[in-house]
């Protein structure tokens, strides 16, 4: 009987996972059969509709392109430029009348116009580019003519003259009409005929000539930078009309595309009333199925959900450290496999807090003496700062160490050495009696006391009974040679708090090494204490 009343659980939420399921098989046939209809609407639209949308969406970005490219290709600097933007539209226009049938539309005169404007365009912008590349050579030929020609003039005229030549020449580039190049054509032919009159060397006459051949001859500079601008000129005239026509058949073309699209707007609008019905038919089938599903889960929570919930909150309640002092149990009421869960977590909760119980201790003890380790001195040392701070009385500190340590593993090993410590420590331990007080090993063979509200007069009769202790265990010590026994050095600090609030973990301890030295240097087996009062 009583494993029956604990599978209750798991049967009622099996039950309610079953009807769930089954309800959502029958709405889900139910849609099916409904939408069989909206698929087909569907297909329809997938293969007439949306192609139309799509294939206008590239015909559009073609033209787009071509014009874009139209554009670039007018402005090209370069041949390397052109050649790549020749082959995009070339690319682009493949594109485009792959588009659409253009035999068997009136486009097709436009297509074929604008494929022979295109390749006019690319002719003229190919021609502007030559000229521009052989009036650059001439250019650089020219004035590196001129510049020899400066360099070895030896007449200051001459120099002059060639200088505002060149000066002149510069300024070609910056003339955008032919009228500037010829009013400063007619500013050179005088610089020139100043020059050919000065006295000059049959040579040097030769040179002159050869510099107004190369600037002003019907080859010249001047010449080809005129032809330029008449190129260019054309080429922003026909870039225009071929942009023009672009447009043109854009324009065209969107014509054509709207008897489709107006015939897939109506197919689409057939297609959205039918999936509305349905829809709506699936709509009310899915609100019935939610209100169950919604009556099935309130059962679930009621039933299963908030128990857990509960149990949990119950579980994180006992599990946290600061709620141990609690008597805090885990208990569900009822007789099914829930309740028997947090009976589970009871236990095993009880075991959790004995386990870490267990990890503080042995985090806070050395292992081998079985004292209080660094980090328990630590944490008491520093509470107890704090309170002699607020209750202004006196805190002591102990430094002990046992005396040639090293020596004594040298001779008797480290066995006898942990023997030793062992020792030590227990006697040691066992000499401070007080509850309020700490006994730790500080690390190593050295050890610590801290020893609250302990006046120096305290202070130095608990480190006299210290040093007795250890001395009356007679532990053999050969390398002790002044005694032949183990002993133990002590350095005792007393700080009073009375005038002085702030005395810091790190000034404590400096005070009593420094007390522990001087115990050292005075034989050892003794203390030497010291006493810190602050201003």
């Amino acid at each position: 009987m009583k494993v029956i009343a604990k599978r209750t659980s798991i049967l009622y939420f099996t039950y309610l996972q079953l009807a769930i399921l089954a309800l959502f098989a029958f709405v889900t046939i139910f849609i099916l059969t409904r939408l069989a209809d909206v698929q087909q609407s569907l297909e329809r639209l997938t293969v007439d509709t949306i192609p139309v949308v799509v294939e206008g969406a590239t015909i559009n970005q073609s033209v787009e392109r071509l014009l874009f490219l139209t554009v670039g290709l007018s402005n090209a600097t370069n041949e390397p430029t052109r050649r790549i933007v020749s082959k995009q539209l070339h690319d682009t226009f493949t594109s485009l009348s792959k588009s659409f049938n253009a035999k068997e539309s009136f486009l097709s005169t436009q297509i074929t116009s604008l494929e022979q404007e295109l390749k006019e365009l690319e002719a003229l912008v190919e021609q502007r580019l030559k000229i521009q590349n052989n009036l650059s050579e001439n250019k650089t030929s020219f004035f590196s003519f001129v510049q020899q020609l400066y360099n070895s003039s030896q007449n200051t005229t001459e120099t002059a003259l060639l200088a505002s030549i060149s000066l002149s020449a510069v300024k070609l580039d910056q003339y955008d009409s032919i009228y500037q190049l010829r009013s400063t054509e007619q500013v050179l032919r005088e610089a020139f005929e100043r020059l050919q009159k000065l006295s000059l060397s049959e040579n040097r006459e030769q040179d002159i000539n050869t510099l107004f051949t190369m600037l002003m001859g019907d080859n010249g500079i001047i010449n080809q930078q005129i032809e330029s601008l008449r190129i260019s000129g054309r080429t922003i005239g026909r870039g225009n009309f071929v942009k023009n026509l672009v447009n043109d058949v854009a324009n065209n073309l969107s014509l054509q595309l709207t008897s489709r699209y107006e015939t897939a707007l109506r197919d689409a609008e057939s297609t959205e009333a039918r999936i509305a019905d349905q829809f709506q038919t699936a709509l009310i089938a899915g609100a019935v199925t939610l209100l169950l599903t919604l009556l099935m889960i309130y059962l679930l929570h009621t039933r299963i959900v908030h128990r857990l919930i509960k149990l949990n909150k119950q579980v994180d309640h006992a599990a946290n450290p600061d709620n141990y002092d609690d008597v805090s149990e885990v208990s569900i009421d009822g007789k099914d496999e829930i309740a028997d869960l947090a009976d589970t977590f009871s236990i095993y909760i009880d075991k959790v807090r004995e386990q870490e119980n267990a990890l503080v201790s042995m985090s806070l003890t050395d292992p081998l003496t079985g004292a209080p380790n660094r980090r328990a001195f630590d944490q008491k040392i520093s509470a107890e700062i704090a309170s002699a701070s607020r209750q202004n009385w006196p805190l002591t500190l102990l430094l002990i160490d046992i005396d040639f340590f090293k020596k004594y593993n040298d001779y008797y090993g480290h066995a006898k050495g942990d023997t030793c410590l062992t020792l030590v420590a227990k006697t040691l331990g066992e000499t401070i009696t007080r509850s309020t007080d700490l006994f730790a090993r500080f690390g190593g063979e050295e050890f610590a006391c801290v020893l609250p509200n302990t006046d120096s007069a305290g202070a130095r009769t608990k480190a006299e009974q210290l040093v007795k202790a250890v001395a009356s265990l007679q532990i053999p010590h050969k390398n002790n040679t002044e005694f032949g026994y183990v002993t133990i050095s002590i350095g005792v600090a007393s700080f009073s708090y009375s005038r002085h609030k702030i005395w810091s973990y790190d000034r404590i301890i400096e005070q009593t090494d420094i007390a522990l030295y001087k115990a050292k240097d005075a034989g050892r087996n003794c203390f030497r204490h010291v006493e810190v009062k602050g201003d």
